[in-house]
């Protein structure tokens, strides 16, 4: 692989012309400058002009920019802008490899199916029977259940959510590794959700697929991409390998915060299959299109048609596929992912037949909204079903009937939304974000899809609201929020706990569990986490009656008790120390932890 990148660079650098002739004709120019003149927000209200490429990368703070747009199933042009180093001025052009985040997940599960189509398993297979370097650590909420390959590149595994973690280029450890920490952090659960049962974004879940192909395979993750996708697609600027051999790091853009690029450029993850990928927007376009080419039995150069649908089709639930989240837009299906590392951000889209898709990487953590301004402006420049949609028409209101609208609303057990004016404008402070009216009593944001409508009582006043606003992803949530005015003094659990009062809280959240025990406000693993962050904020007592709630609600728990005697202990309270740890015991004989803090506390005593 490194002689043919070599081999590569040195053929455009000879063919510098032929490439530049071939890409840059009349008709393209006028498109790429279409589409850098026209960037557009989520929701684009009449009578606002678009925004300019350069311009926007100066607002986002974000040095360089790489662009490939899909056409008819072939790539249709690809443009780079700005530099790859802020320090050095070194330009982005064709070989500059970025670091892709999440968007690793769908070429990490084409691996996986790559390998169910060699028959190495099923997408239905137990995966225990599959692990040889690690034991999944089951609960409860696993009992009667079959983890599946299906079911962790679906995000419906019930293994709990972690954000990467990215390491300097000496002190990567193994997924092996990784993994085993993860499984034994007692202030969350492995497996917090039952499984098959719904969808929860899952890092860990993929780092699990990773360690089944190593086990399965006896080579490194890397090896198997490159071996089984990479050389198939002829994909030679791009590699899994942490950290990047120097013949790809040299070609390797640095990562980028807000002003200035990261202390060491780069950073790598030892979780590969969920973020490992460095590559070009045009070698990630092979992949794309390959996929778009198997669904419809074009092209199976790595997995048949059959499989290909079952990446490109929802799963357990409709928001995601196989690596691939599911967009509906406008009637229209498309599938895609955004993905973000330290100093990244990079998101694809693709329409589900017709052969369209853009590709957009870019080397700065700032750079989410830029990544769909310019999805919109290509979706417009090349009329893509459900993307090119006319400007949305704005009420024009007085700011005295604006504020009408402005107080806190509470749209959950312990969530609240609140409304304030800056000068004449509305705005939704969870943003920052102006709120503009295009019906009525109904408002959008500029910068995320969805809406915040508000309700009217008998009197006519506003008394309430219902509102759906997608992540910083795009992701929508799965149910509306909804709920009533508060006044400006009334308090959600979650902000009591933080005062004097907690014990109201705690009444509250007792109350919120008798109602419905499964509302993930009164979860376990979100009470395990509130407490200890609680300790750290030294509001002893505040965490010991979290913890103390978590024991009660959740008694079979042995992770409760040891987390509360973990907090008893703090508090110098050794006696309810030990008898919470010993408890922990009982529930769990092999709860390590709670046995060594047992005895050291009756030691100690």
């Amino acid at each position: 692989m490194k002689n043919s990148f070599k081999h590569f660079v040195k053929s455009i650098v000879i063919g510098c012309f032929l490439l530049f002739s071939v890409v840059i004709d009349a008709q393209e120019v006028k498109e790429i400058a279409m589409v850098e003149n026209n960037l557009l927000p989520t929701n684009y209200f009449r009578g606002e002009k678009p925004y300019n490429l350069k311009e926007r990368m100066a607002f986002y703070h974000v040095p360089g920019v790489s662009i490939a747009v899909i056409k008819d199933f072939k790539v249709h042009w690809v443009k780079h802008y700005g530099v790859a180093d802020e320090k050095t001025n070194q330009p982005v052009t064709e070989n500059t490899l970025f670091n892709v985040g999440s968007c690793s997940k769908g070429v990490a599960s084409l691996t996986a199916l790559s390998l169910v189509e060699k028959g190495f398993f099923t997408l239905d297979t137990d995966v225990t029977t599959l692990l040889k370097s690690f034991e999944l650590p089951f609960n409860e909420l696993t009992k009667d259940k079959i983890i599946t390959t299906r079911l962790l590149m679906s995000h419906t595994s019930g293994i709990r959510h972690a954000f990467g973690v990215n390491y300097s280029k000496g002190s990567i450890p193994t997924i092996t590794n990784r993994l085993k920490a993860l499984a034994s952090d007692k202030q969350k659960r492995f497996f917090d959700l039952v499984p098959g049962t719904q969808f929860q974004y899952s890092n860990p879940a993929f780092g699990v697929l990773q360690q089944i192909i190593e086990d399965c395979t006896q080579k490194h993750f890397y090896e198997v991409v490159s071996e089984n996708v990479f050389t198939k697609l002829g994909m030679i600027k791009s590699s899994f390998k942490q950290p990047l051999d120097a013949d790809f790091e040299q070609y390797a853009s640095a990562g980028h915060n807000i002003h200035s690029p990261l202390q060491e450029k780069r950073y790598y993850t030892p979780n590969e299959a969920a973020g490992g990928l460095w590559t070009t927007v045009d070698d990630f376009a092979k992949y794309l299109v390959e996929i778009q080419l198997s669904v419809l039995n074009k092209s199976n150069k790595i997995i048949s048609q059959e499989l290909a649908k079952e990446m490109t089709s929802p799963q357990i639930t409709d928001a995601y596929g196989l690596g691939l989240f599911m967009r509906k837009v406008a009637g229209e299906d498309y599938y895609g992912h955004m993905g973000d590392s330290r100093g990244f951000f990079a998101g694809f889209l693709a329409h589900s037949t017709s052969g369209n898709a853009v590709i957009v990487f870019t080397n700065s953590h700032e750079s989410p909204e830029l990544i769909r301004e310019i999805t919109k402006s290509v979706g417009y420049v090349y009329d893509w079903e459900g993307i090119a949609e006319d400007p949305i028409d704005v009420i024009s209101l007085s700011p005295k009937s604006l504020e009408k609208y402005t107080g806190k609303y509470r749209t959950g057990s312990d969530n609240s939304l609140s409304i304030s004016m800056k000068g004449d404008e509305l705005i939704y402070n969870a943003l920052d974000e102006k709120m503009f009216c295009v019906a009525q009593d109904t408002f959008k944001i500029k910068s995320r899809a969805g809406y915040i409508a508000f309700k009217r009582n008998a009197d006519d006043e506003i008394d309430g609201v219902s509102y759906m606003i997608a992540d910083e992803l795009g992701r929508m949530p799965s149910n509306e929020f909804s709920g009533n005015r508060m006044k400006q003094t009334d308090l959600i659990p979650s902000e009591l706990v933080l005062t004097d009062n907690y014990m109201a809280a705690i009444d509250q959240y007792k109350s919120i569990f008798e109602k419905n025990s499964s509302d993930r406000s009164v979860s376990e693993s979100r009470f395990n986490i509130m407490g200890y962050r609680l300790l750290q904020q030294k509001k002893i007592e505040s965490a010991l009656a979290i913890f103390k709630l978590n024991t009660e609600l959740y008694p079979n728990s042995w992770n409760c008790f040891d987390s509360y005697g973990e907090a008893l202990a703090v508090a110098g309270k050794t006696d309810e120390a030990i008898k919470s740890y010993t408890e922990a015991v009982r529930l769990n004989p092999a709860a390590l932890n709670s046995k060594e803090r047992l005895n050291a506390l009756l030691e100690n005593k």
